[in-house]
């Protein structure tokens, strides 16, 4: 389950699926939960000479965005391209502008992150170390959230099993609707739903139709 739903990079994303595929084969009866706030990273970059940056997983996604030289984004497309919410994104924005490491700059003097604001690197930043450690943003919140969002992935899933279970074969907004219904302790985004979809199809749980790919049948 990816934790509290964040985007990850494309570089991260194929590590992940295919550690996911190799854990799934030798561990036939475990389930693999990613909880990325507990993760770090050690990023490479490359400014008066190359640093090696320890950071959290999220901070490693956000700066990821800035990869491109001379790029800019605003407040909003980072928090749209890292699904993140506002005060995650505040936080990991903040983390980046205001630590005594600066990777990001941005558009105003002012020592809060706002909906205005854009950011870019810091090219000039310099330091005596070749490695160095960020200060983590404020994690309990967002660790929260991540444990909320596991447990709500668990329960679509757990739904989506015992409905195909009894029916046996549905077709895609049968079963959307059908999770739906059953769901009545916090209502699931769509997305999530079809994301859990996918996942139990590569687990082989379910399977798409032959002859149509909207069908899916039950397999376990």
């Amino acid at each position: 389950s990816n934790s509290f739903n964040v985007q990850l990079p494309a570089e991260m994303e194929r590590c992940i699926d295919s550690f996911t595929k190799y854990y799934e084969k030798t561990q036939l009866h475990k389930k693999l939960l990613w909880t990325f706030s507990y993760g770090t990273v050690t990023l490479a970059g490359y400014f008066d000479k190359r640093y090696d940056f320890v950071m959290t997983t999220y901070q490693a996604c956000v700066l990821m965005l800035f990869a491109k030289p001379g790029v800019s984004i605003g407040y909003n497309d980072v928090k749209a391209q890292m699904n993140f919410d506002d005060d995650c994104c505040k936080r990991v924005l903040g983390s980046l502008c205001f630590a005594k490491v600066n990777l990001l700059l941005k558009n105003s003097d002012e020592k809060k992150i706002g909906p205005d604001d854009r950011y870019t690197v810091n090219v000039d930043f310099k330091s005596n170390k070749r490695k160095i450690n960020l200060k983590a943003p404020p994690t309990e919140e967002i660790r929260h959230k991540e444990r909320v969002e596991i447990d709500r992935t668990n329960t679509i899933e757990a739904a989506i099993v015992r409905i195909m279970k009894a029916r046996k074969t549905l077709d895609h907004g049968e079963l959307i609707t059908e999770v739906l219904r059953q769901l009545s302790t916090f209502s699931p985004n769509v997305k999530s739903i079809k994301k859990t979809i996918e996942k139990l199809i590569e687990r082989e749980f379910l399977e798409r139709d032959s002859k149509n790919t909207s069908v899916y049948n039950y397999l376990a």
